[in-house]
């Protein structure tokens, strides 16, 4: 009889603990509305392509400036006209150029999160990017809870990104647990060579 109980306690342990799938307790919450119109803030004029990484519901397009002509959404499933699927856990990665990465509430749940910024980097003019850091949200079983698989400071994610050549022009807070970080290309003029070519004989 002992041995039943403590073997019934030990699975109950297992599944009380067991880390929950994002996929599975995925929801759009209305609350989170102002935290993308807030980001959103930093789309200028210029940007005209947009790229809605983890777009889920699409509610970005209503705070998109007029500028704005081209708005992709991006998600592992579809999520209706004009949207691409891709799931970022599996390696895959839109092919499009974009003036603006636009990143709200979704690098949480890209396991390899700097293969995720090396992307962005490689084929976008500006990043626009939500995360709840771990200088804020630093229990582990709190994510684990929410079903985030990627754990990063600020310092880490400035690094990663000035690694690939963006540079971080902005940083500001949403709520205690959400930073907001803007970044955009760095660009390199090139030098002009004062070296004569070369003289080849007739």
């Amino acid at each position: 009889m002992k041995l039943i109980v403590k073997l019934i306690v030990k699975l109950t342990s297992r599944l009380r603990f067991k880390p929950r799938n994002w996929k599975e307790i995925e929801r759009f919450n209305e609350s989170w509305r102002p935290r993308i119109k807030q980001m959103a803030s930093n789309i200028s004029r210029e940007d005209t392509v947009i790229v809605d990484l983890g777009c889920g519901p699409m509610w970005l397009q209503s705070e998109l400036p007029k500028s704005a002509h081209r708005y992709i959404g991006v998600d592992y499933k579809d999520r209706g006209a004009g949207s691409i699927i891709c799931d970022f856990n599996l390696g895959q990665f839109p092919d499009v150029y974009a003036d603006v990465f636009f990143v709200s509430g979704c690098m949480e749940y890209v396991k390899n999160w700097t293969w995720f910024v090396e992307k962005i980097a490689s084929s976008g003019k500006k990043c626009i990017l939500s995360y709840c850091c771990i200088d804020d949200v630093s229990d582990p079983n709190l994510r684990k809870n929410n079903a985030w698989i990627s754990s990063a400071s600020s310092r880490e994610i400035v690094r990663k990104f000035s690694e690939c050549n963006m540079a971080l022009i902005k940083s500001e807070r949403f709520d205690a647990n959400n930073s907001i970080f803007v970044f955009e290309r760095r660009f390199i003029t090139a030098k002009v060579s004062t070296t004569p070519p070369p003289k080849y004989a007739p």
